[in-house]
């Protein structure tokens, strides 16, 4: 915090991982996201802390979600919270006092973030805003007239993509390795026809702390458009599963998540419709990366297209301004564990 009169600066917060900092309406206070126990590979959890100084308290302890927005609402009183949960992104109102914060009824519409703008924004008489998505409809903008309001479409700029012979999407879930019950998205080849069976496409997110929703995707419906079904699977590292899904890709880089993403081509072959021969694999950045991984530890694939894949990671290290980031996930540096580099590349 700088003081503007006298131009003092002190430290609010003592963690080195705060993010998305807010001050109050009055400014007694402000709110900021930390990984949960200073844990670099944890979730977010949201803190407030007084402005003019003093201990923060944790918030979310209870909600165990990847805290992505935090919003005051304009009496102080409540914070607007925003995380991916299952096969959707939700909202929540969180007591700033404390306690159990409370979902909101989006009514299956997903906010959807992208880094061009803000996806949520709340305004001065508490009324909420948000760039949102379902499976069938392309981005629009949406607005709530109170917390408790159902969301109202204020634009219909993809219309004429919506009215497309579109493919259905759908979440589908499943009993995954080591315990975890996990889920993904699949898309219906447009045109779909019962009792045909379909070849298959995996597209892998990126992230990987980040999860695929059951929202409208430009990629997923080109594919469906050409006769595929889509499977998108949120693979350990997803951050929709809770704080345990999430942490449990470090520093197991791609082997674990290489299973669940196996799980997730067996659940889809369960529904009958996807022609075994026929399964191609894709995904751009860390989804490139387990694209690379898939292609060489599993022998089904027809095809693949690994897109931005960092593939060694001792080359990452040396030469990415993230460095430090590989070092967190994998509890290592190259040079302390090298076999450990070599193992995840």
């Amino acid at each position: 915090v700088v003081d503007t009169a006298t131009g003092n600066v002190h430290k609010l917060t003592p963690g080195v991982y705060q993010l998305m900092p807010s001050v109050s309406p009055d400014g007694a206070r402000t709110l900021f996201a930390y990984p949960r126990g200073g844990d670099y590979n944890q979730g977010n959890e949201i803190f407030v802390a007084p402005t003019s100084g003093g201990p923060a308290s944790a918030l979310t302890a209870s909600l165990d979600r990847n805290v992505l927005i935090a919003k005051w609402m304009p009496n102080a009183a409540s914070i607007l919270l925003g995380a991916d949960v299952g096969t959707a992104s939700a909202l929540w109102l969180q007591p700033a006092s404390g306690g159990v914060a409370r979902r909101l009824d989006l009514s299956g519409v997903s906010w959807i973030n992208d880094s061009d703008w803000e996806p949520v924004n709340v305004g001065r008489n508490g009324a909420i805003a948000f760039t949102g998505s379902t499976g069938s409809d392309p981005t629009e903008l949406y607005y709530m007239a109170t917390p408790d309001a159902k969301p109202v479409k204020l634009t219909h700029l993809n219309d004429p993509v919506a009215a497309l012979d579109l493919g259905r999407s759908i979440d589908l879930d499943w009993q995954g390795p080591d315990g975890f019950a996990e889920d993904g998205v699949v898309t219906y080849p447009a045109g779909y026809v019962a009792g045909r069976k379909y070849p298959l496409a995996i597209y892998v997110h990126g992230g990987p702390i980040w999860s695929s929703t059951v929202a409208f995707n430009e990629l997923t419906q080109l594919l469906a458009a050409a006769g595929f079904v889509v499977l998108q699977p949120n693979y350990r590292g997803s951050d929709n599963l809770g704080n345990a899904y999430e942490r449990a890709i470090a520093p197991d880089a791609g082997a674990g998540p290489g299973r669940d993403v196996m799980a997730g081509i067996q659940a889809v072959e369960k529904l009958g419709i996807v022609d075994p021969s026929r399964i191609g694999v894709s995904g751009w950045s860390y989804g490139g990366y387990m694209t690379s991984w898939m292609i060489t530890h599993y022998k089904i694939w027809k095809a693949a297209v690994s897109g931005a894949a960092v593939d060694d990671w001792v080359i990452d290290y040396d030469v990415a301004d993230d460095h430090k980031a590989d070092a967190l996930q994998l509890g290592a540096t190259p040079d302390s564990d090298p076999a450990r580099y070599r193992a995840v590349s």
